[in-house]
C-alpha cells in the first residue's frame, strides 16, 4: 500500500529554514495499529528549492516503516490443570497470527520427559488450520513409582530449533503421589484410606499433600483422663475424662514437613488421694494452621477436703460437711468434654460423683438409691477396630468418665470408654489412676 498521511503523525508536506548552513528537522510515524497488514513501506525525504513545484535538490535514502501488525504472534496454552496423573491426556491449543498454515511447524518438548514418556513421542510436526490454530494432544505414560516427570511443551520452525512459544511447565505424577506422603506411628491402610495411630508421643511427617482432592484428613486428639479421687472408701468421685477433639482439616502445599505429637498420660493417684488432672494432648507445632490442643482430663474429689478438677471433662464432686465446697462438679472444656456430676449429701455419708465424659456429664444425685456413674465417652467411626472400646453405637469409643463411691462404698459405673483403660482417655475410677491419650490421622489413599 502507498504511503500517506495516515502513516504520519507529522504532515507530509512543510517548509524548514536554514540556520547556520544546516537544516534541522524530523518526522513522526504513526502507530496507527492497522490490522491490514500493510507490510513494510518505504518513503523519501525530498527537498525543494522554495515551492514544491521547483526542482528537487535533495533526495534521503529509502526509509523503511515496519507494520507491527505483520509481526507473527504464537500463543501456546494447555486447556487443563498444570498437575496431572500419569496416563493422562494433555490438551495444548496454539493460536498464530500472520503466520502462513502451509508452513509445517514442530514441537518438542524440554524437562525430564524422554520420547517415552509420551504415547505419541515428545517430537513431532504439524500444520495450522486455516484460522491459524492447531491441536497438539500429548498422552503421559505410566511414571515410575512413586516419582514425577515435569516438561514444557515447546513450538518451532525447525525440528528441534529456536522456540517461537513454550507452554508452562506440566507435571505428571505416579498415581501414589497424588494422595497425601507422610509417616509416623502406627500405619494402617485399608479400605481407601491410611491411618496413623500415635499411642506414645512422636512425631507426624509429612512430605507431600498430594492432589487437592485428596488433601482432607480426620484427626482424633484425645488427652490423658483425671484419676478418680481417693482414698475416702464411701465418698471418692470419678475422674473426667481427657479432651476428645475429632474433626477434618484440609493441607496445603505450606503443612508439608514436621508436626509434633504429644500423647498425654492418664493421671497417678498422688498419696494423699488429692484429685490430678490428666496430661494434654497435641497436635501440631504453634503457629501453624495444623495446630490442636486436647485438655487433660479433671481429677474426681476425694471427698475429704480435695476439690474436683476441671478439664477436658471435669471431674466428679464429693458431699464432705467439713468441706462442702468439694461437693462441686468440674467444668468441661467446650467442644472437648462435659462436667462431673455433683457430690450429695447421703447421711451418713456423702456420695462421690462419676466424672464427666465426652459424650455426656457425670452423675451424681441425692436419689435414695443414687446413681454415681461416669459420663458416656463418644463413638469415632472412622479409627481402626484395635483401639477404643466397643460401645451402644456403631464406631470405637474413648473418653469416658470414671465412676464414683455410692452409699456403702460400692462403686458405680464407668461410663462408656471410662474407667482409666489406656490410650482411651478415660477417667479412673474412684480410687484409680486416668486412662493416657491417643493421637490418630487419616486420609485417603490408594
Amino acid at each position: 500500500m502507498a504511503i500517506n498521511q495516515t502513516d504520519f503523525v507529522t504532515p507530509l508536506t512543510g517548509n524548514i529554514v536554514i540556520v547556520n548552513n544546516g537544516i534541522f528537522f524530523s518526522v513522526q510515524a504513526n502507530a496507527d495499529l492497522n490490522t491490514n497488514m500493510e507490510g513494510p513501506e518505504s518513503f523519501r525525504i525530498v527537498l525543494r528549492n522554495r515551492a514544491n513545484s521547483n526542482s528537487i535538490i535533495q533526495v534521503s535514502p529509502p526509509i523503511t516503516i515496519n507494520d507491527v501488525s505483520f509481526r507473527e504472534v504464537y500463543t501456546l496454552t494447555n486447556t487443563g490443570d498444570n498437575l496431572v496423573l500419569e496416563n493422562s491426556n494433555i490438551l495444548f491449543e496454539l493460536n498464530t497470527v500472520n503466520v502462513s498454515n502451509a508452513n509445517v511447524l514442530y514441537y518438542y518438548t524440554t524437562g525430564n520427559a524422554s520420547n517415552s514418556s509420551f504415547v505419541e513421542g515428545n517430537t513431532g510436526a504439524f500444520f495450522l488450520n486455516s484460522n491459524g490454530y492447531a491441536n497438539i494432544l500429548l498422552t503421559t505414560t505410566d511414571v515410575p513409582a512413586n516419582t514425577s516427570i515435569s516438561f514444557n511443551l515447546v513450538i518451532s520452525k525447525e525440528p528441534l530449533g529456536t522456540a517461537v512459544a513454550t507452554s508452562n511447565t506440566i507435571t505428571a505424577i505416579d498415581v501414589n503421589l497424588s494422595y497425601i506422603q507422610a509417616s509416623g506411628g502406627t500405619i494402617i491402610t485399608g479400605g481407601g484410606f491410611r491411618t496413623h495411630v500415635f499411642t506414645t508421643s512422636s512425631s507426624f511427617i509429612i512430605t507431600s499433600v498430594g492432589f487437592p482432592t485428596n488433601r482432607t484428613i480426620n484427626y482424633l486428639v484425645v488427652a490423658g483422663g483425671g484419676s478418680g479421687g481417693a482414698p475416702s472408701p464411701t465418698a471418692s468421685s470419678g475422674g473426667g475424662a481427657g479432651g476428645l477433639l475429632n474433626t477434618t482439616f484440609t493441607l496445603t502445599p505450606t503443612n508439608i514437613g514436621t508436626r509434633t505429637v504429644t500423647v498425654g498420660g492418664g493421671s497417678t493417684l498422688n498419696p494423699p488421694g488429692l484429685p490430678v488432672q490428666g496430661t494434654p494432648s497435641v497436635l501440631g507445632n504453634p503457629g501453624n494452621p495444623l495446630f490442636v490442643t486436647a485438655t487433660g482430663g479433671g481429677g474426681g474429689a476425694n471427698g475429704q477436703g480435695g476439690a474436683a478438677k476441671n478439664g477436658g471433662s471435669g471431674g466428679g464432686g464429693s458431699w464432705n460437711p467439713v468441706a462442702p465446697s468439694v461437693a462441686n462438679a468440674g467444668t468441661g472444656t467446650p467442644g472437648q468434654g462435659n462436667p462431673g456430676g455433683v457430690g450429695f449429701r447421703s447421711d451418713p455419708a456423702g456420695n462421690g460423683a462419676g466424672g464427666g465424659g465426652a459424650g455426656t456429664a457425670g452423675v451424681g444425685d441425692n436419689r435414695p438409691a443414687p446413681s454415681n456413674n461416669g459420663g458416656n465417652g463418644a463413638p469415632v467411626t472412622w479409627i481402626p477396630a484395635s483401639y477404643g472400646v466397643a460401645g451402644p453405637a456403631p464406631g470405637r469409643w474413648f473418653a469416658g468418665g470414671g465412676g464414683g463411691v455410692a452409699i456403702g462404698g460400692a462403686l458405680a459405673s464407668n461410663g462408656t470408654a471410662g474407667g482409666g483403660s489406656a490410650n482411651t482417655g478415660g477417667g479412673g475410677q474412684a480410687r484409680s489412676n486416668g486412662g493416657s491419650g491417643i493421637v490418630a490421622i487419616r486420609y485417603p489413599y490408594a
